[in-house]
């Protein structure tokens, strides 16, 4: 998740003649000869769209839980993204953020104990929790699952994981985005 660590050995491959073509990522301090991603701040927009558009909720407490804070292009422009509809009713008062925090390599672990810790200042009264990805997701199920409220609390997330798609379809998570590459690089190519 370090993009600096690639930096001397894509280097290296490209001092060799090899151009190479990053995915998602882009790593830093080094020649890329092309990026091939989707539109980070479009796929926040779909999460923020999703909440406040589809499901109609423009009040309550909400948790922001993103993505690890060393990767300093696509967790901002995601966050930018979510707050695209949600951001007006923070605004106002009328949706009150309750916490927001990285998650140390995305993992569920970390997203456990910020579930726990949103739940404990709100004596178990979460709306929303507005996950970066599947895995942060599944963190916060499990946590909701232990207190009997998994189903109850829109948990949003991103990637498409079959555990995910099991989940949505079980109703303790929300939603996923499924983003195909093979569409991204198709669009680039024409």
């Amino acid at each position: 998740h370090d993009a600096s660590v690639l930096g001397p050995v894509i280097t290296q491959i490209a001092e060799m003649g090899i151009p190479v073509v990053a995915q998602t990522r882009l790593p830093i301090n080094c020649p890329i000869a092309y990026c091939v991603n989707t539109d980070n701040t479009v796929l926040g927009n779909l999460t923020s769209d999703f909440v406040v558009n589809q499901l109609g909720i423009t009040s309550g407490n909400f948790v922001f839980l993103k993505g690890d804070a060393s990767q300093i292009t696509d967790v901002p422009q995601i966050f930018a993204g979510e707050l695209k509809y949600i951001q007006p009713y923070i605004d106002s008062g009328d949706i009150n953020v309750v916490l927001e925090q990285n998650c140390t390599d995305w993992k569920a672990e970390e997203a456990m104990k910020h579930a726990e810790s949103a739940l404990a200042l709100t004596d178990n009264n979460i709306d929303v929790f507005v996950c970066m990805n599947d895995g942060i997701a599944s963190g916060v199920i499990s946590v909701l699952e232990q207190k009997g409220l998994a189903g109850d609390v829109v948990v949003t997330g991103m990637d498409s994981e079959g555990a995910a798609l099991r989940r949505v379809k079980e109703g303790t998570q929300s939603m996923t985005i499924y983003k195909d590459i093979n569409e991204v690089v198709q669009e680039l190519t024409n």
